[in-house]
């Protein structure tokens, strides 16, 4: 699954590269991870996308996913400088 020849030219918003460890990117895969707690570095917004490649073992393996952030929330406990995003599997 490799996604970033499409992306660049089919989608809307930024497109951010993220390491994800094999269980979670599984996890999103099937479709039982639908968040993601982050520290907010990269300016995130609605409506941009996530590449999640694949890591396991810190070595980067062949699989990647599509996902487009659907939601943002900060404050409510939620530290300054950090955020949770919800996002949909795009592909």
């Amino acid at each position: 699954m490799k996604v970033h020849d499409l992306t660049k030219a089919s989608v809307a918003g930024k497109i951010h590269d993220l390491k994800c460890d094999k269980v979670p990117f599984w996890a999103v895969y099937d479709g039982t991870k639908k968040a993601e707690f982050r520290i907010n570095d990269r300016d995130y917004q609605v409506g941009d996308h996530l590449v999640l490649c694949e890591y396991q073992d810190g070595k980067k393996l062949n699989n990647e996913l599509l996902v487009r952030i659907t939601h943002m929330q900060t404050g409510y406990g939620i530290p300054d400088g950090y955020v949770m995003l919800s996002f949909a599997v795009c592909w």
